[in-house]
């Protein structure tokens, strides 16, 4: 089946044998994907004041986390009020990298709220909340910003990088 998918571009190659991607409904509002028919796989459950937010879980090839942050911004000062305050954004972020397909995985969140109370908890599970959204990665981006952290690695060491010349044999 998930070879019929990905001849289909709905689902990218995987060296995954026991993925199973077929959508089961629940609920009218929230659709699950079954994402793993073998052992069950790490996944985070998050919580916002009692009320389950969504089940996240990569797979057995990744990175998952859940982020809460805050952002401080500086005053801003309109015409109209002036205020020394900063502003203040405060996020929950629950995502992560499948590092098999090289897709940003994100599930959707509420913003935050001083007194919100908020629980994670790392479970085993087949199933997880199908992701808000996906991105496969583009490999030439990949490729510069590895070469570019490279080069900063390089001069912060105090290396030097020789490249080969473009016929492929190395400068002189």
């Amino acid at each position: 089946m998930l070879a019929h998918l990905a001849a289909l571009g709905h689902f990218p190659e995987t060296p995954f044998t026991n993925l199973n991607l077929t959508p089961l409904r629940t609920s009218p509002r929230k659709q699950i994907a079954v994402c793993y028919d073998g052992p069950a796989m790490r996944a985070l459950e998050v919580h916002l004041n009692g009320k389950r937010l969504c089940t996240a879980g990569i797979g057995d090839a990744g990175v998952l986390t859940a982020i809460v942050r805050s952002d401080l911004r500086p005053p801003q000062v309109s015409a109209k009020k002036s205020s020394l305050r900063a502003n203040e954004h405060i996020g929950l972020d629950v995502g992560g990298l499948n590092t098999s397909t090289w897709e940003h995985i994100r599930w959707k969140t509420p913003r935050l709220r001083g007194g919100d109370e908020i629980l994670i908890r790392i479970i085993e599970a087949n199933v997880v909340d199908k992701p808000s959204s996906r991105e496969r990665a583009d490999p030439a981006e990949v490729i510069n910003a590895e070469k570019k952290h490279v080069e900063m690695l390089a001069k912060k060491l105090g290396w030097k990088i020789v490249k080969p010349q473009r016929d492929g044999t190395p400068n002189p």
